[in-house]
Order: structure tokens, then C-alpha cells, then sequence
């Protein structure tokens, strides 16, 4: 490969990457002549080259032959030279590439990093300090370039790379929240760019809230308000799924300090709740699996947030909801019950099962109280005689069996 023209490199680059795709383990001599073979292409300039765009097949390919490694530890300290190289090159690439509006390079080279990061140990990453530190610095100026080539946008790639330190560094990222804080900002205000917009919605829930916990409170305010402004608007299904799912993530992080987001949370998750299936609706099997995802973030959502309450010891602020929660079980078990009627079934099982399990944590949480509330509720005694004639779901009629010692313990 060191000497054909860069047609017939192109051409090997989309076979090391079909090769890797077939999870075909290199040894680490070969691994690590490929890679150089492959980051020596990456620098080919000629014009040829950038006709046959030989620079992000190489880097694509390089990117997917260490996503597929297994077993890293064997490659020694061969990872670890080729993310300094690369970190090297992307600043390099920041400081002399600055014209291209796609950052096309900057792009690719994030992704390498992400997967090179991907494969070291968590204890490896916090042992080399010097490297994360590296590679934010110059994420941040991806943002940075990024930004001052397109207004109110943000690089997917680099959102991306930032995710994945975040997992491996976990609570030791907070001290990068902060100048990172406007562009996360900027990516889920900007709701039209629906890829980075939701990549950045999950980032916010899982792995930031949830590997800072208390330290994400800073900045709660600033990453919260936008995420339920977007599950207000119309915006694609994708990211307002991805939001409902977030506010859980967050809730369950905080704890009790969740509390003054409680209120316009709830509000949302309540207007969420709300979207039904008409019966005109009910052979759309697109608009089916929108309102079932959607019911099933909206119910593991009041799970997460009654989990997070009772853990900071304030479980009591969510029981002026509880009527809210237990109107969308009652309507998913009422959109079972259509099943005969309409001949097919609307409601999926784990819509169902996490109906159940809702109902079955409230009683446990609010015990004699709750199941005071749900006596003569119709959903319960249709969740407990109908639903096992209808389904033999073996999730579900677990589920089931924890509600009932939930209620014969509590007194129902």
C-alpha cells in the first residue's frame, strides 16, 4: 500500500475496513503496521489523493480496526503511542487546517480518538493525566474552530469523543464542564440540527448527570431548561424521546437536589403522557412504536425521579404527583383492554411490564397510603384478573407478582 496511487488505496483502506467489520483480530505486529501504513495515507496531499478522498478513507478505516479490538491489553503500549500520535495531529490540524466549514479532518480525527480512548482501562486514563488533558484542550478548540465557521453549531464527532471521555474519566471531568458548558448549550437550543442536538441530550443525561452526580448541580440549570423547552416544541421524535429519557438520567444523579426542577418536569412528562392512539391510528405501526418508546421514557422517568427523591430523602415532594403517574398506567392498561376490539395489540409488553412496575415501586415507596389510593381504581383490578388472560409475557407476570406482595403486604 506504501506505493500504489491513491485509486487503488482507497480501495485497500474499504478492505481493512470490511476485514475489521468481520471482527478479524490482528495480531500486534500487524496491527501496528497497519496502522501506520494507514496514518502515513492519511497524509497524502497530492491532488489525486484528494480527488479518491484518501485521507478520511484511511482514517475511517484506522477508526474501525480499533473499535473492533478485543482484547487491547495484548497490543501493549501500542494504543497508547498511536492516540498520542493522533491527539498530536488533531492539534495540529486545529492550529494549520481552519478553512474547511465541515471540519472534515478535525471530524475524523475525534472519531480515532474516541475509539482509541474506548479501549483503555478507566485506571489507565486517570493514570496519564497529562493525555485527557490533551485531548480536551483540543476538543475544545474543535468547538471553538467549529463554532466560528458555522454559527450556533456544534462538531457530532467531537461531541461524541467528549462523551467517551466523560465515561472513562467520570467525576474527574467537571473541572472541562464549564468551558464546555456553551456549546453543549448551543447544541440542544439548536433542535433543527437533529443529530448533534440528540447525540447531546444523551450526553447530558448518561454519561455527564450520571457520572457527576452532586457535581452536575452547577450546571443543571443551564442544561435542563433546554431540554424541556424541547419536549414542549415541536421537534423531531428522536430528540424529545432522548429528552424525556435525560430528565430521568438527571433526577436519579441529583437526588434530592432534583427538587426545584421538579415542578416543570413533571409538568412536561405530563403533557407527554397524554398522546393516545385513536382508533383511526391504531394500524400506523411509525406512530405505534413513537407512542410506546414514548410512554416507555415517560414511565422509567417517574420511576427514576421517585428513585432519586427517596435517596436524597425527600420522597414525600413527589407525592403530590402520584395521581399523574398513576392516570398514564391507567391509560396504558386501558389501551391493552383494545386489544380485542381492535384486533391487534397497541400497548407493547414492556409498556406494559413498566406500567406494572411503576404502580408496583409507588405501592412500595407510599405503601399503606398508596395502596389506599389504588383500591377501587378499575386499572388495578383489570391489571390483576385481565392482563394474565391476555399475556403469559414472563417479565410481565413477574412484575405482576411483585405488585400483588406488594398489596397483600400493605394491606390492600
Amino acid at each position: 500500500m506504501e506505493n500504489d496511487v491513491p485509486r487503488v488505496c482507497r480501495h485497500i483502506c474499504y478492505a481493512f475496513h470490511v476485514i475489521a467489520e468481520q471482527d478479524y483480530q490482528l495480531e500486534p505486529v500487524l496491527f501496528q503496521r497497519v496502522a501506520s501504513v494507514l496514518l502515513m495515507k492519511t497524509q497524502d496531499e497530492s491532488p489525486a489523493a484528494k480527488e479518491q478522498r484518501l485521507q478520511s478513507s484511511a482514517y475511517n478505516a484506522l477508526a474501525i480496526v480499533v473499535k473492533k479490538v478485543r482484547e487491547p491489553a495484548k497490543l501493549g503500549n501500542i494504543l497508547e503511542k498511536l492516540t498520542e500520535e493522533v491527539t498530536n495531529r488533531l492539534q495540529f490540524a486545529i492550529q494549520n487546517k481552519r478553512s474547511d466549514p465541515q471540519c472534515e479532518l478535525h471530524g475524523n480525527l475525534c472519531v480515532c480518538l474516541s475509539e482509541l480512548v474506548d479501549k483503555f482501562p478507566r485506571e489507565q486514563v486517570l493514570a496519564l493525566p497529562a493525555l485527557p488533558h490533551a485531548m480536551m484542550k483540543s476538543y475544545i478548540e474543535c468547538f471553538e474552530l467549529y463554532a466560528s465557521l458555522n454559527e450556533d453549531s456544534v462538531l457530532p464527532d467531537t461531541l461524541m469523543a467528549v462523551s467517551m471521555l466523560i465515561k472513562k474519566m467520570e467525576q474527574g471531568f467537571e473541572p472541562y464542564v464549564q468551558p464546555c458548558l456553551k456549546y453543549f448549550e448551543t447544541a440542544l437550543r439548536n433542535s433543527d440540527d437533529v443529530q448533534t442536538c440528540n447525540m447531546c441530550t444523551s450526553l447530558v443525561g448518561n454519561p455527564l448527570a450520571h457520572h457527576l452526580k452532586l457535581k452536575f448541580m452547577p450546571f443543571s440549570e443551564v442544561l435542563i431548561a433546554p431540554i424541556i423547552e424541547n419536549v414542549k416544541k415541536d421537534v423531531d421524535k428522536k430528540i424529545k424521546l432522548s429528552c424525556i429519557c435525560t430528565l430521568g438520567d438527571v433526577a436519579m444523579a441529583l437526588g434530592g437536589s432534583f427538587v426545584p426542577a421538579l415542578p416543570s418536569v413533571i409538568q412536561v412528562l405530563g403533557h407527554a403522557g397524554e398522546i393516545r392512539v385513536s382508533d383511526e391510528d391504531a394500524d400506523n405501526v411509525e406512530w405505534l412504536e413513537y407512542v410506546n418508546k414514548l410512554r416507555e421514557n415517560v414511565l422509567e422517568a417517574y420511576v427514576s425521579i421517585a428513585f432519586g427523591l427517596q435517596e436524597g430523602q425527600v420522597l414525600d415532594k413527589f407525592k403530590g404527583h402520584v395521581n399523574q403517574a398513576t392516570t398514564l398506567i391507567g391509560m396504558v392498561i386501558e389501551d391493552f383492554g383494545r386489544t380485542q376490539q381492535l384486533g391487534h395489540q397497541i400497548v407493547s409488553l414492556e409498556v406494559l411490564r413498566l406500567a406494572c412496575a411503576l404502580l408496583s415501586d409507588l405501592v412500595e415507596f407510599f405503601q399503606k397510603d398508596m395502596c389506599d389510593f389504588v383500591r377501587n381504581a378499575p386499572y388495578l383490578t383489570t391489571m390483576l384478573n385481565d392482563v394474565p388472560k391476555q399475556t403469559n409475557d414472563e417479565e410481565v407476570m413477574r412484575t405482576l407478582a411483585l405488585l400483588q406482595n406488594g398489596l397483600r403486604k400493605y394491606g390492600a
